[in-house]
């Protein structure tokens, strides 16, 4: 199994695969930035041009605080929920 670390921030994002490959892991660095739709399509196309498929997609991003648009979630208010990410991994 392959493991892209999506990541905003390459250099960040590097260190992350990295540490991974480190254990073990076949890790590789997917620049996203899921608060820009033109990033998380540019990240869609490259999965799908490179791997065929995503079979697993784990979402960690947000932003914790008073944000015009934010909604209340259980761990307080939150920006967004990474479905245009998921959306745009859909196959369909």
């Amino acid at each position: 199994m392959t493991v892209l670390v999506g990541a905003r921030n390459e250099e960040l994002g590097q260190k992350a695969a990295l540490a991974l490959r480190e254990g073990g892991v076949h890790a590789r660095l997917l620049h996203i930035d899921v608060t820009d739709d033109a990033s998380v399509q540019r990240a869609a196309d490259r999965v799908d041009a490179e791997y065929g498929r995503l079979d697993v997609l784990v979402n960690n991003a947000g932003i914790v605080g008073d944000v015009e648009g934010a909604r209340d979630g259980p761990s307080g208010r939150f920006w967004g929920d990474g479905a245009p990410a998921a959306a745009a991994a859909l196959p369909w």
